[in-house]
């Protein structure tokens, strides 16, 4: 952990940047006074392929790279935006690096119906259960992208992509959704 010190956040980028072929921070990538991740990033060579994304959590995302193949994930500080990120970003370019196939998400069944706005990628934490032989997931609200604690007795995400799954925000209880189960979530 680094305190918000353009310094030594550039020292410790350029040391990492040497080492490294993909560096994964979190923190310093939003707009705030003390996010300067992504000028130090230029600085150090890196060029920026996106930053911000429309999800939640995660929204602040920055992902680069630079001219040698190295990678760089910069996510958002948030605790469950950071889960968010390391399943739809990270985790899937570790495994096409490695040559390592991508965990298939799970199938379930909504338990209710969840609406949200405006039209955005959406994971939320679900609790999962089986009933009369089908696995349901129900929705577990949460305090927001820093409230880590919500997670306690979920058993996963739901993922809700609007603009690929369908052109609505609003999933009625019986939708069939993807849900990355937390086991899912490790990698060796």
């Amino acid at each position: 952990m680094l305190p918000d010190d353009p310094v030594r956040l550039s020292a410790a980028v350029a040391t990492a940047m040497e080492s490294n072929d993909v560096l994964i921070t979190t923190g310093a990538v939003s707009m705030g006074g003390a996010d300067h991740l992504p000028r130090i990033l230029a600085d150090n060579g890196v060029e920026c392929y996106f930053h911000r994304v429309a999800q939640r959590p995660g929204k602040p995302l920055w992902v680069g790279g630079d001219s040698s193949g190295k990678r760089v994930f910069a996510l958002p500080g948030n605790p469950v935006s950071v889960v968010a990120c390391l399943y739809r970003y990270v985790l899937p370019f570790l495994d096409r690096a490695m040559g390592t196939p991508t965990a298939a998400p799970m199938s379930a069944t909504l338990a209710e119906d969840v609406a949200f706005g405006p039209r955005l990628a959406l994971f939320l934490p679900v609790r999962l259960a089986t009933d009369r032989g089908q696995l349901r997931a129900r929705p577990v609200l949460t305090g927001g992208s820093g409230d880590f604690l919500s997670l306690v007795g979920t058993d996963g995400m739901a993922c809700f992509d609007s603009e690929a799954d369908v052109a609505t925000d609003k999933f009625d209880a019986g939708a069939v959704v993807r849900v990355v189960p937390w086991q899912a979530l490790t990698w060796s």
